[in-house]
Formats: C-alpha cells, sequence, structure tokens
C-alpha cells in the first residue's frame, strides 16, 4: 500500500510548520528563569504531531544540582515567570504540577523538569521526558510514526488516558522504532498472541506486577519502567484485529477519523464532566458510565452495546438495551423447603411463597416500574453524582 496521499492528510505543511515555529520562539522568549533552559518538547520536538494539532509542550529544565534535593520548588518558580508574561496561567495537579495557558490558537503546556542526563537520576515520573525526546528523535522515522499515530486514532486505540487505556504516542513511536517502520509494525501486531514482550526478560522480571499487561515494552530510556502500561486488553485486541483488516484490504478509510454512529433505539443520556484535568475528569465520568451499565444489567434490561462522545466538557452516554420495558414484577428466590428454620423466615417475610423443585420462591412488585424511574435514581447516587457535574436523559 502506497502511504504518500495518507501523509499528504496527516502531515503538517511547510505553513503549519512555520506558524508553530514562530509561536514556540515567542512563547520560549517569554519564560526567563535562572538556571533553567526552556525548550520545544513532545511530538513537536520529536517532528511527529500531526497536521491540526493544536497542542504545544514546553519543558523547562531546571539545573539539576541546584534543585535536585528541592525539587517541588521549581513548579513554584516556574508559576511566578508565567504569570509575570501570561495572563490567563492555569495550575494543573500531576505528579508535579505544572501550568496550561492558551496562546493564539494553541494550548500550550509549561512542564517543570529538572535537566537530567539519565534515567536514574530522575526525581519525577516527567524528568524522563526530554530523554524520550532525544531517543525518538535519533531514530529518523517521522513519517512511520505519523502514521502510527494517524492509523491508531481513526480506530480509537490512541491515547494512555486512564478514561481511554489506549497506546500512547510514545510507545507508538517506540514500536515503529523496533520494528523498523508503520508497514512492518502492522504485519508483526497482526501477530501478537495474548501477551507480547519486547524487551530484555530480566528487566521484565524486574517490573511491578501492576505494571504487567498485554503488552509489555521495556522502555530503553528507563528500564524499570513498561512503557505500554496504561494499555488495556481491550484496545491491545482491537489493535491487532484492525492490524489483520489493513493487510486483508489495504484502504485510506483506516487511517480517517470516522464519526461514531449511535443507534436510534439507543438510550442517550446527556451530561457534563466535573472541571479539572482532563485525565481525571474522563476517569471519573467514565466510573460513573461502568456503574450505570452495571445497574441497568442487574436491574434485567441487559446492556448490548454502550460508548461515548466527549468534547472536554460535555458528552452523550448511550446503551443499546435489550429491554427497554421490564415486567412489574420480580421472582425472588428463596431457600430449599428442607432448610425448615430458613423456610419459616422466608415465608413471614413474604405474603406468598410457592414452590418449585422442592425450593421456595416469592414474587415481589418491582420498586421502580419504568427505566426512567430507575435511571433518575441512579443518578442520586454517589457513584453517579459525585463523578460528574450535570447529568440528565
Amino acid at each position: 500500500m502506497d502511504f504518500t496521499k495518507i501523509l499528504a492528510k496527516i502531515k503538517p505543511d511547510k505553513k503549519e510548520e512555520a506558524n508553530l515555529k514562530a509561536i514556540v520562539n515567542v512563547i520560549l522568549n517569554k519564560i526567563k528563569i535562572k538556571d533553567a533552559s526552556v525548550s520545544l518538547g513532545g511530538s513537536g520536538a520529536k517532528n511527529t504531531w500531526l497536521k491540526g494539532s493544536s497542542e504545544i509542550d514546553i519543558y523547562v529544565r531546571f539545573n539539576y544540582n541546584k534543585f535536585k534535593d528541592n525539587d517541588k520548588k521549581i513548579s513554584n518558580l516556574l508559576k511566578t515567570a508565567l504569570k509575570k508574561k501570561f495572563n490567563n496561567v492555569s495550575l494543573l495537579h500531576g505528579s508535579r504540577d505544572y501550568f496550561q495557558i492558551k496562546y493564539k490558537n494553541y494550548t500550550v503546556e509549561a512542564i517543570p523538569i529538572l535537566d537530567i542526563k539519565k534515567s536514574e537520576e530522575a526525581k519525577n515520573i516527567t524528568d524522563v521526558s526530554k530523554l524520550h525526546v532525544d531517543y525518538v528523535s535519533k531514530h529518523r522515522l517521522n513519517d512511520d510514526m505519523r502514521l502510527a499515530k494517524a492509523f491508531a486514532k481513526a480506530n480509537n486505540v490512541y491515547g494512555a488516558e486512564s478514561y481511554i487505556s489506549g497506546f500512547s504516542g510514545y510507545i507508538l513511536e517506540l514500536l515503529v522504532i523496533h520494528y523498523k517502520g508503520f508497514k512492518n509494525l502492522i504485519k508483526a501486531a497482526s501477530k501478537w498472541s495474548s501477551q507480547t514482550i519486547i524487551g530484555n526478560k530480566e528487566d521484565v522480571k524486574n517490573l511491578n506486577e501492576s505494571k504487567l499487561g498485554p503488552l509489555i515494552f521495556i522502555d530503553p530510556v528507563q528500564k524499570d519502567r513498561n512503557a505500554a502500561a496504561a494499555l488495556s486488553k481491550e484496545k491491545y485486541d482491537k489493535f491487532i484485529k484492525i492490524c489483520k483488516e489493513l493487510l486483508k484490504n489495504p484502504s485510506e478509510k483506516f487511517f480517517e477519523l470516522k464519526e461514531e454512529k449511535i443507534s436510534k433505539d439507543a438510550l442517550k443520556i446527556q451530561f457534563e464532566s466535573l472541571k479539572g484535568k482532563k485525565d481525571i475528569a474522563g476517569a471519573k465520568f467514565v466510573k460513573a458510565l461502568k456503574f450505570i451499565e452495571m445497574q441497568l444489567n442487574l436491574e434485567g434490561y441487559n446492556v448490548k452495546n454502550s460508548g461515548w462522545k466527549w468534547d472536554g466538557k460535555n458528552g452523550t452516554y448511550w446503551f443499546l438495551l435489550k429491554e427497554k420495558k421490564l415486567k412489574p414484577l420480580i421472582k425472588k428466590s428463596g431457600p430449599p423447603i428442607k432448610f425448615k428454620d430458613d423456610f419459616e423466615r422466608f415465608k413471614s417475610k413474604h405474603k406468598k411463597v410457592l414452590i418449585e423443585k422442592g425450593r421456595s420462591f416469592s414474587y415481589i412488585k418491582r420498586k421502580y416500574l419504568t427505566l426512567n424511574e430507575f435511571l433518575k435514581y441512579l443518578f442520586k447516587l454517589p457513584n453517579v453524582k459525585d463523578n460528574i457535574k450535570y447529568i440528565k436523559l
């Protein structure tokens, strides 16, 4: 398959590159901090970003020897410097506090890190970020990495955030490097088994059990880390499936973002997520979604399929139900009649007790007679209302 046409659609043109470079230069020149150097980070620095991307990472690297024993101080120093030059600085809580700025049409994240030379010096996971950039940049497989990202995005397996649990940009870059190109990655991934391990087996043995998963890729920059730790089995299996499909029927459609179609018969719920860091807000509303789905199944509505759309603030849950209307009475099982004491207690609690194959049962009135009544009840429970700002049918 010729990827030239696809790259023409996903790769930033010279005008977009020049625009990004100009904006980055303005931002870098505005951030002045003693004992710190400022540089472009993330996919922008690696030159693996996709056309239309509106996110910029800026790494503010503080002198290691001066701040290694008080690394928390660097967030405050960066905050002070940013507020001198920018009006809309937002604080974001992560493993170390960092900051977000809206500049032109871009969302800029300024991330304070220690200027380390090797991963063992890191005081925080973010300190290794610049080493990741350096490692990826030296392999010069930029376009193959873009293809991998566009492919993963178009098929909804992209994003290491906890509410997505997909492939991070970094793990896709590492996979392209390991397999020496996008085509080879697709061929190899189509043959992945239930678990794939890439890296030294001794390093794998030293990993924390919580960091294991369907894909284990020892980070070449940080040997004690599984770069694919965030990946779920669901997204891993789906990636294998779409790789097989691409090989069988090569098409540009595999690289095109598709609007997810919601069945007209689906139950739709509108919601507004909590304010705060996107990853945390997303994790919370997905928690609420899973709770609602579980309760619908327990009540007997039987969810055949479900999903969600979210723009970072407002979104839609949808559920395709096997049953939309349930019988007003629920069959409640009791003890076998041979257990006399238990049987008598069951009889004392229920007006009419019936026997079937030596076991007692009774019919009780369903508490919530309609689907709407049941959902309104669920919306008031802590598992939902504590994880979503606003929700309605």
